[in-house]
């Protein structure tokens, strides 16, 4: 909700942004998965990429004792004998 006693002349309220807490105008802050982050401080990600969960995820799931993902295999046909309609 908007502090209206933090308000500029021309009545664009200042609000918190919710990753980094800065006090930014509202027309500064932009709705992206629920929050509201400004785009002062880089707090906004880029959402073809989404950084930050990427890099997160991978540091948390694939840590430097990881074992190696298995190679897959092509599968090996056999023949077989052709059916007659």
């Amino acid at each position: 909700m908007a502090n209206q006693s933090h308000s500029s002349i021309q009545g664009d309220p200042f609000l918190y942004c919710q990753r980094c807490g800065a006090l930014v105008r509202s027309s500064h802050l932009v709705p992206q998965l629920g929050l509201l982050l400004c785009t002062d401080f880089d707090c906004v990600d880029s959402l073809v990429v989404m950084q930050r969960s990427a890099i997160m995820k991978s540091m948390i799931s694939d840590g430097p004792d990881a074992p190696p993902a298995p190679i897959l295999q092509s599968p090996k046909f056999e023949e077989v004998e052709d059916i007659e309609i």
